[in-house]
């Protein structure tokens, strides 16, 4: 017993070098061009390819994803446009340290985003939101639990923010398990969240394999209730007619 007390102590010893390690590879080769995700983020329907409309809260709920991935995630209902955000915040995090130090404005330019009040008002509630999250995720022999923001402090006299991720996200992406996407591609999609989706989905796979519709459906979290109404997305017709 006291054997295993001091291996596992050995091995909280050695984390923090890990997670360092981990930091600086991914941060040698990360270029502009790319948006940087893990790939549970884009294998999963933790971020939907749903539209405006209610979101819901849920506690503890098991969200769908591909085969050795495991999600429990409570919070409310999260995006495509959730997504973006947070894979800034990934990566100017690893770029200045500890915490995101920036500007709403600064931000938002990141972001390809104008200034204004509405972007301002859309970046809060999204911050807000995913600051308010529990997540547990496993891929194989790694496991994350935690927020997907740790902390926001808001200076709301300059619209300055630091905002903190908790280091330990960092762990999954682990054994290269992430995913750059064409930052342009990606945002010539946006108001399509289907289709972003599926851009990030496939992404992930070095060679495609086939896929059922219902696969797919319940993957990428849809609102279609109806599996008749989500093949009846443009985009599904065509991936239902490839053969």
């Amino acid at each position: 017993m006291l054997a295993k007390l001091e291996k596992n102590r050995k091995r909280s010893r050695d984390k923090p070098q890990e997670i360092i390690e981990i930091s600086r590879s991914l941060l040698s080769n990360w270029p502009d061009s790319a948006l940087r995700i893990p790939n549970f983020a884009l294998r999963s329907a933790l971020f939907a390819a749903v539209g405006k409309g209610h979101r819901p809260h849920f506690e503890r709920a098991n969200i769908n994803a591909l085969g050795g991935i495991s999600i429990i995630y409570t919070g409310a209902l999260l995006d495509q446009d959730d997504l973006e955000v947070w894979e800034a915040l990934l990566h100017l995090t690893l770029i200045q340290g500890s915490e995101c130090q920036i500007s709403g404005y600064r931000l938002l330019k990141y972001l390809d985003k104008t200034d204004t009040g509405k972007n301002r008002a859309t970046l809060e509630k999204q911050l807000s939101r995913m600051n308010a999250t529990a997540l547990q995720v496993r891929i194989g022999e790694h496991s994350y639990e935690g927020s997907l923001i740790h902390e926001i402090y808001r200076d709301h006299a300059t619209r300055n923010y630091i905002i903190r991720l908790n280091p330990n996200l960092r762990v999954l992406f682990l054994a290269d398990q992430f995913t750059d996407l064409d930052r342009t591609i990606r945002r010539n999609l946006r108001g399509k969240p289907l289709a972003q989706w599926l851009h990030g989905f496939y992404a992930t796979h070095a060679r495609p394999f086939d896929l059922k519709v219902e696969t797919l459906h319940k993957l990428c979290g849809s609102r279609a209730i109806c599996l008749a109404d989500f093949k009846r997305s443009p985009i599904n017709k065509v991936i239902i007619m490839t053969p």
